[in-house]
Protein backbone atom coordinates (compact mmCIF):
# COMPACT_ATOMS: atom_id res chain seq x y z
CA UNK A 1 0.00 0.00 0.00
CA UNK A 2 0.94 3.46 -1.22
CA UNK A 3 -0.30 7.08 -0.32
CA UNK A 4 0.17 10.11 -2.75
CA UNK A 5 -1.10 13.79 -3.03
CA UNK A 6 -2.84 15.20 -5.17
CA UNK A 7 0.38 15.65 -6.85
CA UNK A 8 0.65 12.01 -7.23
CA UNK A 9 4.13 12.64 -4.83
CA UNK A 10 4.63 9.77 -2.54
CA UNK A 11 3.55 10.65 1.75
CA UNK A 12 3.00 7.05 2.95
CA UNK A 13 4.01 3.12 1.93
CA UNK A 14 4.23 -0.12 3.72
CA UNK A 15 7.30 -2.26 4.37
CA UNK A 16 5.46 -4.51 1.32
CA UNK A 17 5.90 -1.61 -0.90
CA UNK A 18 9.38 -1.36 -0.31
CA UNK A 19 9.74 -5.25 -0.68
CA UNK A 20 7.80 -4.98 -4.13
CA UNK A 21 9.64 -1.29 -5.43
CA UNK A 22 13.18 -2.91 -4.54
CA UNK A 23 13.99 0.29 -3.23
CA UNK A 24 13.07 2.79 -0.16
CA UNK A 25 10.79 6.26 -1.77
CA UNK A 26 11.75 9.59 0.34
CA UNK A 27 8.61 10.85 1.20
CA UNK A 28 7.48 14.06 0.09
CA UNK A 29 9.90 14.66 -2.62
CA UNK A 30 8.87 15.41 -6.19
CA UNK A 31 11.15 13.11 -8.24
CA UNK A 32 8.66 10.08 -6.11
CA UNK A 33 5.87 11.51 -8.41
CA UNK A 34 3.56 8.22 -10.19
CA UNK A 35 6.05 6.10 -8.44
CA UNK A 36 9.21 7.52 -8.89
CA UNK A 37 12.29 5.97 -10.54
CA UNK A 38 10.17 2.90 -11.29
CA UNK A 39 9.44 2.27 -15.21
CA UNK A 40 6.01 0.99 -16.01
CA UNK A 41 4.99 -1.28 -18.32
CA UNK A 42 1.40 -2.76 -19.81
CA UNK A 43 0.57 -6.43 -19.14
CA UNK A 44 1.08 -6.95 -23.09
CA UNK A 45 4.88 -5.44 -22.51
CA UNK A 46 4.41 -1.59 -23.91
CA UNK A 47 6.06 0.98 -22.02
CA UNK A 48 3.00 2.99 -19.63
CA UNK A 49 4.02 6.49 -19.23
CA UNK A 50 3.24 8.05 -15.92
CA UNK A 51 1.04 10.23 -17.52
CA UNK A 52 -1.37 7.22 -18.35
CA UNK A 53 -0.94 5.21 -15.30
CA UNK A 54 -4.00 4.19 -13.13
CA UNK A 55 -2.93 6.59 -10.44
CA UNK A 56 -2.69 9.79 -12.50
CA UNK A 57 -6.56 8.86 -14.34
CA UNK A 58 -7.70 8.62 -10.03
CA UNK A 59 -6.01 11.69 -9.64
CA UNK A 60 -7.39 13.41 -12.65
CA UNK A 61 -11.23 12.13 -12.55
CA UNK A 62 -11.51 11.73 -8.78
CA UNK A 63 -12.81 7.98 -9.66
CA UNK A 64 -11.75 4.49 -8.70
CA UNK A 65 -9.41 2.78 -10.87
CA UNK A 66 -10.11 -0.92 -9.99
CA UNK A 67 -8.55 -4.05 -10.98
CA UNK A 68 -5.53 -2.99 -13.42
CA UNK A 69 -2.63 -4.95 -14.10
CA UNK A 70 0.47 -2.96 -14.54
CA UNK A 71 4.30 -4.18 -14.69
CA UNK A 72 6.82 -2.57 -12.45
CA UNK A 73 10.24 -2.62 -13.60
CA UNK A 74 12.34 -2.33 -10.63
CA UNK A 75 15.67 -0.55 -10.33
CA UNK A 76 17.48 -4.29 -10.34
CA UNK A 77 15.57 -4.60 -13.15
CA UNK A 78 13.44 -7.54 -11.90
CA UNK A 79 10.00 -7.03 -13.42
CA UNK A 80 7.09 -7.80 -11.24
CA UNK A 81 3.35 -7.81 -12.39
CA UNK A 82 0.58 -6.08 -9.99
CA UNK A 83 -2.76 -5.91 -9.29
CA UNK A 84 -3.82 -2.10 -8.85
CA UNK A 85 -6.69 -0.94 -6.93
CA UNK A 86 -6.52 2.98 -6.37
CA UNK A 87 -9.39 5.13 -4.22
CA UNK A 88 -9.35 8.86 -4.51
CA UNK A 89 -9.03 10.71 -1.10
CA UNK A 90 -11.13 14.07 0.19
CA UNK A 91 -10.88 16.02 2.65
CA UNK A 92 -14.00 17.08 4.39
CA UNK A 93 -15.17 20.29 2.01
CA UNK A 94 -15.09 17.23 -0.62
CA UNK A 95 -11.58 18.72 -2.32
CA UNK A 96 -10.02 15.54 -3.39
CA UNK A 97 -6.32 15.40 -2.30
CA UNK A 98 -4.81 12.69 -2.88
CA UNK A 99 -5.37 8.42 -3.24
CA UNK A 100 -4.26 5.45 -1.96
CA UNK A 101 -2.90 2.86 -3.88
CA UNK A 102 -3.13 -1.21 -3.06
CA UNK A 103 -1.49 -3.37 -5.37
CA UNK A 104 -1.04 -6.99 -5.08
CA UNK A 105 2.11 -8.96 -6.56
CA UNK A 106 0.63 -11.62 -9.36
CA UNK A 107 4.25 -13.13 -9.63
CA UNK A 108 2.97 -16.36 -8.52
CA UNK A 109 -0.38 -16.38 -10.04
CA UNK A 110 1.31 -15.73 -13.59
CA UNK A 111 4.48 -18.28 -12.79
CA UNK A 112 1.76 -20.48 -12.76
CA UNK A 113 -0.36 -19.66 -15.89
CA UNK A 114 2.82 -20.17 -17.67
CA UNK A 115 3.35 -23.11 -16.18
CA UNK A 116 -0.21 -24.45 -16.75
CA UNK A 117 0.32 -23.22 -20.78
CA UNK A 118 3.18 -24.93 -21.03
CA UNK A 119 1.65 -28.34 -19.63
CA UNK A 120 -1.14 -27.52 -22.57
CA UNK A 121 1.41 -27.33 -25.52
CA UNK A 122 2.96 -30.77 -24.01
CA UNK A 123 0.10 -32.09 -23.78
CA UNK A 124 -1.24 -31.16 -27.39
CA UNK A 125 2.66 -31.94 -28.65
CA UNK A 126 1.80 -35.39 -26.93
CA UNK A 127 -1.61 -36.09 -28.74
CA UNK A 128 -0.22 -34.49 -32.11
CA UNK A 129 2.36 -36.98 -31.88
CA UNK A 130 0.04 -40.09 -30.68
CA UNK A 131 -2.47 -38.78 -33.72
CA UNK A 132 0.70 -38.81 -36.17
CA UNK A 133 1.53 -42.42 -34.97
CA UNK A 134 -1.57 -43.94 -35.45
CA UNK A 135 -1.42 -42.05 -39.02
CA UNK A 136 1.20 -43.46 -39.66
CA UNK A 137 0.93 -46.73 -38.75
CA UNK A 138 -2.46 -46.65 -40.75
CA UNK A 139 -1.11 -45.55 -43.94
CA UNK A 140 2.26 -48.10 -43.48
CA UNK A 141 -0.44 -50.67 -43.59
CA UNK A 142 -2.12 -49.00 -46.60
CA UNK A 143 0.87 -49.06 -48.39
CA UNK A 144 1.82 -52.97 -47.57
CA UNK A 145 -1.15 -53.65 -48.74
CA UNK A 146 -0.59 -51.72 -52.33
CA UNK A 147 2.69 -53.56 -52.37
CA UNK A 148 2.18 -56.83 -51.70
CA UNK A 149 -1.11 -56.32 -54.34
CA UNK A 150 1.75 -54.98 -57.24
CA UNK A 151 4.40 -57.47 -56.19
CA UNK A 152 1.44 -60.70 -56.21
CA UNK A 153 0.41 -59.35 -59.73
CA UNK A 154 4.43 -59.07 -61.07
CA UNK A 155 5.21 -62.50 -59.41
CA UNK A 156 2.16 -64.10 -61.28
CA UNK A 157 2.75 -62.28 -64.29
CA UNK A 158 6.69 -63.80 -63.74
CA UNK A 159 5.79 -67.61 -63.34
CA UNK A 160 3.23 -67.33 -66.43
CA UNK A 161 5.87 -66.36 -68.85
CA UNK A 162 8.29 -68.66 -67.31
CA UNK A 163 5.72 -71.62 -67.71
CA UNK A 164 5.47 -70.21 -71.35
CA UNK A 165 1.17 -69.53 -70.57
CA UNK A 166 0.86 -65.84 -72.39
CA UNK A 167 -2.87 -65.87 -72.10
CA UNK A 168 -4.38 -63.63 -69.53
CA UNK A 169 -1.22 -61.57 -68.75
CA UNK A 170 -2.61 -58.28 -69.30
CA UNK A 171 -5.03 -59.14 -65.93
CA UNK A 172 -1.85 -59.34 -64.18
CA UNK A 173 -0.24 -56.12 -65.39
CA UNK A 174 -3.78 -54.57 -64.82
CA UNK A 175 -4.12 -55.44 -61.40
CA UNK A 176 -0.50 -53.92 -61.08
CA UNK A 177 -1.13 -50.91 -62.60
CA UNK A 178 -4.34 -50.21 -60.96
CA UNK A 179 -2.41 -51.04 -57.44
CA UNK A 180 0.35 -48.72 -58.07
CA UNK A 181 -2.37 -45.92 -58.91
CA UNK A 182 -4.11 -46.11 -55.52
CA UNK A 183 -0.56 -46.18 -54.47
CA UNK A 184 -0.06 -42.48 -56.23
CA UNK A 185 -3.58 -41.34 -55.14
CA UNK A 186 -2.80 -41.99 -51.51
CA UNK A 187 0.73 -40.59 -51.89
CA UNK A 188 -1.25 -37.28 -53.35
CA UNK A 189 -4.28 -37.19 -50.28
CA UNK A 190 -1.03 -37.56 -47.89
CA UNK A 191 0.86 -34.06 -49.72
CA UNK A 192 -3.05 -32.43 -49.92
CA UNK A 193 -3.54 -32.94 -46.22
CA UNK A 194 0.19 -31.86 -45.21
CA UNK A 195 -0.39 -28.18 -47.23
CA UNK A 196 -3.63 -28.08 -46.19
CA UNK A 197 -5.36 -28.49 -49.47
CA UNK A 198 -8.77 -29.58 -50.27
CA UNK A 199 -9.08 -32.98 -51.59
CA UNK A 200 -10.86 -34.06 -54.56
CA UNK A 201 -13.38 -36.32 -53.07
CA UNK A 202 -14.64 -38.89 -55.56
CA UNK A 203 -17.23 -41.70 -54.95
CA UNK A 204 -15.72 -45.04 -54.76
CA UNK A 205 -17.42 -48.41 -56.47
CA UNK A 206 -16.75 -50.87 -53.44
CA UNK A 207 -17.88 -53.62 -55.68
CA UNK A 208 -15.29 -52.95 -58.04
CA UNK A 209 -12.52 -52.47 -55.96
CA UNK A 210 -13.49 -55.77 -53.82
CA UNK A 211 -14.14 -57.61 -57.39
CA UNK A 212 -10.59 -57.00 -58.28
CA UNK A 213 -9.15 -57.88 -55.31
CA UNK A 214 -11.28 -61.06 -55.29
CA UNK A 215 -9.70 -61.73 -58.86
CA UNK A 216 -6.24 -61.49 -57.95
CA UNK A 217 -6.36 -63.91 -55.11
CA UNK A 218 -8.23 -65.98 -56.80
CA UNK A 219 -5.72 -65.97 -59.69
CA UNK A 220 -2.44 -66.06 -57.22
CA UNK A 221 -4.02 -69.77 -55.94
CA UNK A 222 -3.47 -71.43 -59.64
Amino acid sequence: VYVCDAQAVIVAFNQRAIELWGRTPSLGQTDEKFCGAHKLFRPDGTYLPHSETPMEWVLRTGQTARDEEVIIERPDGLRVTVLVNIAPLFDESGRQIGAVNCFQDLSAQKHSEKEREQLRGELHQAQKMDVMGRLTGRLAHDFNNLLAGMTISLDLLQLRIEQGRFNDLGRYITAAKDASKRAAALTHRLLAFSRRHTLDVKTTDINRLVGGMDELIRRSEE
